[in-house]
């Protein structure tokens, strides 16, 4: 690493991919230097190199790194065989010794991890945004490795099977729920599931482990026909929120824990019943524009529903904002959640007008669309594959816990009354 690569790094700060390890008041032992390795290994998904420097504090000063062997040398091949020797699966990391205004930085080029990586002493670490908006090493906890598996697309979820659950748990009613949805779909549907048994039916979709007889019910299967006792008790982290605001009153607040067909259908029926339409007249016919487009509608609440993680408690909320939320003063903004959009925006209309059917995520930027009484549960969202530096690191700065629809997060989405 060449002196001015050296100093870019150490002025851009803490980041996921960068960790700073000062030994200005003592020596880093080979244990901790081992999981703060492992904790950059198990950083999220990003394009970026992962170091630790070793000899640079947190505040970014540059004290310099003490030798780690004898005749007051570092050895870089022993620091590596170390690593390699320490943890499992055993890390390949490149180590090297740079030199920055006359100081020696170790420097450990830290490649992320695609399965869950942990010292041989047992402890899993992983890197992520902590309370205090900066970035930290936690523990890495099993439901958190299913999800770091999912987001590399090592660990269909969505696919393990479920102890507890019995065929009985499905309901044949929402068997004949998709048989209606296919046959309504236009043809955008499979026609060859129709004519088939309830078995056979879930067999064919993967909803259930199964060679000659159902063995296993799979979490698809949960999510896709399984009654509502059973998604309470067996798959909890499962949950719909409709909620209608005036201001800062609500007036609609329902949650339920129903299978995906059947809540997807109530939240069609109840965004139905309060779109309005204007009927335009364009020469002599008459055009009605709703507010809101139904397929935007309907792209943003199935991206919510089929791409959030299911291994983290939080319900997929749908609300509507009548008239548009106001802004809270200064003082009231950090213990609040704002909500800008980040997803996409549809339009519609004759003057290509936006329209406020927008899927959201939980970030904290300065000057957002604030709601009285919502918080920010206190665990962080996986990096975006393919997530740019700037985004990233302007998502650092604002300190908040970024949750994606369409990167294993549940997603809020909201309807905004025209202005």
């Amino acid at each position: 690493m060449t002196p001015e690569d050296l100093r870019a790094l150490i002025s851009a700060g803490e980041t996921l991919p960068v960790e700073f390890k000062g030994e200005e008041h003592e020596p880093l032992n080979d244990r901790d230097l081992v999981e703060a390795v492992v904790c950059l290994a198990n950083r999220p998904v990003g394009g970026e190199t992962g170091y630790l420097l070793i000899g640079v504090e947190d505040d970014g000063r540059l004290t310099g790194a003490r030798p780690r062997h004898e005749a007051g040398t570092t050895d870089p091949r022993r620091v590596e065989a170390l690593i390699a020797g320490r943890t499992r699966p055993a890390m390949t990391c490149r180590v090297e010794m740079a030199s920055l205004d006359g100081r020696d930085v170790l420097v450990i080029k830290v490649p992320a991890s695609r399965a869950p990586a942990g010292t041989t002493d047992g402890k899993y670490l992983r890197r992520a945004i902590g309370g205090r908006g900066r970035p930290e090493c936690l523990p890495f906890h099993f439901h958190e490795m299913q999800a770091h598996q999912a987001s590399r697309g090592i660990l269909d979820y969505s696919a393990l099977v479920v102890p507890e659950a019995r065929w009985e748990d499905l309901d044949p009613l929402e068997f004949e729920r998709l048989r209606r949805s296919i046959r309504e779909s236009r043809g955008l549907g499979d026609s060859t599931l129709l004519d088939l048994p309830d078995r056979e039916l879930a067999k064919a979709l993967g909803a259930v482990e199964a060679n000659h007889e159902i063995a296993a019910v799979r979490v698809l299967g949960l999510l896709l026909f399984g009654k509502e006792e059973a998604l309470r008790s067996i798959l909890p982290t499962h949950e719909v929120a409709f909620q209608k605001l005036s201001g800062t009153q609500v007036e609609v607040n329902d949650f339920f824990r129903w299978p995906l067909l059947r809540a997807m259908d109530e939240l069609l029926s109840r965004f139905r019943a309060r779109n309005r339409e204007e009927e335009l007249m364009i020469g002599f016919l008459r055009v009605g524009v709703p507010d809101y487009p139904e397929r935007a509608f309907r792209e943003a609440v199935a991206n919510a529903l089929i791409h959030r993680d299911y291994t983290r408690l939080g319900a997929v909320h749908v609300q509507q904002l009548s008239p548009l939320c106001p802004h809270l003063p200064a003082a009231g903004r950090e213990s609040r959640l704002r909500l800008p959009a980040r997803l996409r925006t549809f339009t519609t209309g004759t003057d290509g007008a936006p329209v406020r059917c927008q899927t959201w995520t939980h970030n904290a930027p300065r000057g957002g669309c604030a709601l009285p009484g919502w918080t920010v549960p206190g665990h962080a969202a996986p990096q975006a594959a393919g997530e740019g530096r700037e985004t990233r690191d302007a998502r650092h700065r604002q300190g908040g816990l970024v949750w994606t629809a369409l990167v294993n997060m549940s997603a809020l989405v909201k309807l905004r009354a025209r202005s």
